[in-house]
Protein backbone atom coordinates (compact mmCIF):
# COMPACT_ATOMS: atom_id res chain seq x y z
CA UNK A 1 0.00 0.00 0.00
CA UNK A 2 1.38 3.30 -1.06
CA UNK A 3 0.12 7.14 -1.01
CA UNK A 4 2.27 8.70 -3.25
CA UNK A 5 1.35 9.89 -6.49
CA UNK A 6 4.45 8.57 -8.26
CA UNK A 7 3.54 5.33 -7.15
CA UNK A 8 -0.03 5.49 -8.58
CA UNK A 9 1.14 6.61 -11.93
CA UNK A 10 3.33 3.46 -12.05
CA UNK A 11 0.53 1.44 -11.09
CA UNK A 12 -2.05 2.59 -13.13
CA UNK A 13 0.08 2.24 -16.12
CA UNK A 14 0.71 -1.56 -15.29
CA UNK A 15 -3.24 -1.98 -14.22
CA UNK A 16 -2.99 -2.32 -10.91
CA UNK A 17 -5.68 -1.96 -8.44
CA UNK A 18 -5.16 1.37 -7.14
CA UNK A 19 -6.28 2.37 -3.07
CA UNK A 20 -5.49 5.10 -1.20
CA UNK A 21 -5.28 5.87 2.54
CA UNK A 22 -8.85 7.03 2.75
CA UNK A 23 -10.15 4.26 0.76
CA UNK A 24 -8.91 1.71 2.96
CA UNK A 25 -10.37 3.17 6.11
CA UNK A 26 -13.69 3.25 4.39
CA UNK A 27 -12.66 -0.32 4.08
CA UNK A 28 -11.93 -0.71 7.35
CA UNK A 29 -14.95 0.78 8.46
CA UNK A 30 -17.46 -1.50 5.98
CA UNK A 31 -15.59 -4.24 7.17
CA UNK A 32 -15.93 -3.73 11.25
CA UNK A 33 -11.73 -3.03 11.60
CA UNK A 34 -12.57 -0.13 12.70
CA UNK A 35 -15.36 2.13 14.83
CA UNK A 36 -15.31 5.63 12.58
CA UNK A 37 -13.69 6.43 9.92
CA UNK A 38 -13.71 10.52 11.30
CA UNK A 39 -11.09 9.52 14.39
CA UNK A 40 -8.76 8.75 11.91
CA UNK A 41 -8.55 11.44 9.66
CA UNK A 42 -8.39 14.13 12.33
CA UNK A 43 -5.27 12.44 13.54
CA UNK A 44 -3.97 12.16 10.19
CA UNK A 45 -4.88 15.82 9.48
CA UNK A 46 -3.38 16.42 12.78
CA UNK A 47 -0.14 14.76 11.68
CA UNK A 48 -0.23 16.58 8.73
CA UNK A 49 -1.76 14.53 6.12
CA UNK A 50 -3.19 16.17 3.02
CA UNK A 51 -6.83 15.50 2.93
CA UNK A 52 -8.88 18.28 1.08
CA UNK A 53 -11.75 19.60 3.16
CA UNK A 54 -14.25 18.00 -0.01
CA UNK A 55 -12.42 14.85 0.34
CA UNK A 56 -12.40 14.74 4.27
CA UNK A 57 -16.60 15.88 3.85
CA UNK A 58 -17.37 13.05 1.23
CA UNK A 59 -15.68 10.39 3.25
CA UNK A 60 -17.46 11.19 6.29
CA UNK A 61 -20.73 11.01 4.11
CA UNK A 62 -19.89 7.98 2.68
CA UNK A 63 -19.21 6.49 6.02
CA UNK A 64 -22.24 7.91 7.42
CA UNK A 65 -20.54 9.96 9.91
Amino acid sequence: MLDDRKARLVAESRNLPVIGTVGTLLIAKRRGLIDNVKEVLDALIAQEARISPRLYQEVLAEAQE
